[in-house]
């Protein structure tokens, strides 16, 4: 529904300018984090927090559960609440992107999707093929 005031074509022309939203999840066990190594671009080859783009009409909170299912297979979990939300404006090729950022509890395992590794990680020894921007986030979360 475009904006009173706007044309068709000025509203498309807003939309195409907002940044786009992502949930991000932090999954984690004890002392260990979940993390993904790309499969495809952009960025193939490094590890990553398993996230993906808030759907529309989608719960942030919905968005986390798919996200832990779809990467890792994990469906065991305890979401808490929202940890951060971080501007990634000028940080990923697909655009400006807004993160939110949840942090869940497991006990299940997480499974690897094909063309994907999936591995747990210690806080204190992060791969440094780790997506920068991703261990900003998560050294600023877990303070």
């Amino acid at each position: 529904m475009p904006i009173p005031n706007l044309s068709e074509r000025d509203f498309k022309t807003v939309l195409e300018q907002v940044p786009l939203i992502v949930v991000d999840v932090l999954i984690k066990n004890a002392d260990k984090l979940v993390l993904v190594k790309r499969g495809s671009e952009p960025f193939k080859g490094s590890w990553h927090i398993p996230g993906g783009f808030l759907v529309y009409g989608e719960d942030p909170r919905e968005a986390v559960s798919r996200i832990a299912k779809i990467e890792c297979g994990i469906s065991s979990l305890v979401i808490s609440d929202l940890v951060g939300a971080f501007s990634l404006r000028d940080k990923d090729p697909r655009g400006h992107l807004v993160s939110l950022f949840y942090t869940i509890e497991t006990t299940d395992t997480p499974v690897s999707r094909e063309g994907e590794e999936v591995a747990w990680f210690s806080f204190r020894d992060l791969p440094k093929e780790l997506l920068w921007y991703h261990r900003d986030m998560i050294l600023e979360t877990s303070q």
